[in-house]
């Protein structure tokens, strides 16, 4: 007779039990003061795996496990161990080993994330159909109306030399946007001087951002990089680029323990701001390049870049919260302006 205690898959309570193996060849499991016979061969032994406690599975999703393990093995293992068994009890009984599959591991899930991730995320976004860009930028334009976002108060005869400016230069360039075509809104949120590019191609500029930015060129600047994220499709790559790590991550990982969902979300989290940087940046150069070829300069999109940061700066004056820190980078969508800058001061024509 062996003691332990009983389960059913799908109910966590532990009722007491014992189990024997009689002389015909019946098992037979008592529980509650009642007893069940059932054939060996309807019975099964787990496999020994390290030093994971073996467990005995009886018809009706019932599990047994025994106080003393051991005994389990002793009376109930008569099959051969499969040979896959045998060799992953050795391999976990390995150190070394266990080191090496945990670099390698490390070294495909780098290799995945840098050499199939991107052109996977291409390959889907350029896949979906135009009436999903158009969905997904409808419903963002829906959220941002609930956040109190209102019709611009921005004189029309200004809105009217930046609409035509910015029409100009899509209708010159529309071969370069294929899957939406680009479109200026105009709106009032108060406090947040921001551009906005939508997945639609829309692109809502603020109030707040044209009473900033007092000269049209600053303003041009600044939606050239927004039309620099829609030539890139930076905004589906993003949300295609997400929904992959994150299928990954619950395929890989399972059902795992709150800490390490918060562990591999806050891995996910910043290979998303990583990348999102590298899209910033990339918009950068867009309207640096765009700038140039009307012999405009970047000279404008610098100064939108340093009004931002003189706002931004008396929102938070203190000199502490203002200095570089290489984790909040980290955990950072946008590159800092000072390398912003720097990087648009390398477009700038070499003067004999």
């Amino acid at each position: 007779m062996i003691d332990g205690y009983c389960y059913r898959l799908g109910n966590s309570e532990r009722i007491p039990a014992q189990v024997e193996l009689t002389d015909d060849g019946r098992v037979v499991l008592w529980m509650a003061q009642t007893h069940t016979n059932f054939s060996l061969q309807d019975v099964r032994l787990s496999d020994a795996i390290g030093s994971v406690p073996r467990a005995l599975h009886l018809p009706d999703d019932w599990v047994f496990h025994a106080y003393a393990p051991e005994q389990l093995s002793a009376v109930f293992a008569l099959a051969p161990v499969p040979t896959w068994v045998k060799w992953v009890d050795g391999f976990e009984r390995h150190r070394l080993w266990i080191v090496g599959a945990i670099a390698v591991t490390l070294l495909s899930v780098v290799a995945f994330y840098q050499f199939v991730i991107p052109p996977l995320v291409v390959g889907v976004s350029n896949a979906l159909p135009s009436s999903v860009y158009q969905a997904m930028g409808q419903q963002t334009l829906r959220t941002l109306e609930q956040l109190d976002v209102q019709a611009s108060t921005v004189p029309a005869e200004r809105q009217a030399a930046l609409m035509q400016r910015f029409n100009a230069y899509v209708q010159a360039h529309e071969t370069w946007f294929s899957k939406s075509q680009p479109k200026l809104l105009f709106r009032d949120w108060k406090g947040v001087p921001n551009a906005v590019t939508l997945a639609d191609g829309h692109i809502l500029i603020t109030d707040d951002l044209l009473k900033l930015l007092d000269h049209d060129d600053e303003v041009y600047a600044v939606l050239l990089h927004e039309l620099g994220h829609v030539h890139g499709n930076h905004v589906m790559h993003s949300v295609v680029r997400a929904s992959l790590l994150s299928i990954g991550v619950a395929v890989v990982v399972g059902d795992a323990s709150t800490l390490a969902n918060t562990v591999v979300s806050a891995g996910t989290l910043v290979a998303n701001m990583s990348y999102s940087r590298e899209m910033e940046i990339e918009a950068d150069a867009f309207a640096a390049r765009q700038l140039n070829a009307e012999r405009i300069g970047v000279a404008p999109f610098i100064r939108s870049f340093e009004k931002l940061e003189s706002t931004h700066e008396r929102k938070q004056p203190s000199a502490e919260e203002n200095q570089p820190s290489s984790i909040s980078d980290w955990f950072a969508s946008h590159p800092n302006t000072e390398e912003r800058i720097r990087r648009l001061r390398q477009f700038e024509p070499i003067m004999p």
